[in-house]
């Protein structure tokens, strides 16, 4: 079984949470871990 691929959000804080996800999808990760100390705008 095959393990998800993910990527912290920490160190991409100063990208609205949109074009962070959309980054990392085009990376190829299959999800995100969210910094809850970011300047994230939801």
């Amino acid at each position: 079984m095959a393990r998800p691929v993910t990527i912290f959000s920490g160190q991409w804080a100063d990208l609205p949470f949109d074009q962070f996800c959309a980054k990392v999808s085009s990376f190829g990760y299959d999800g995100v871990e969210i910094a809850c100390w970011g300047g994230f705008l939801f």
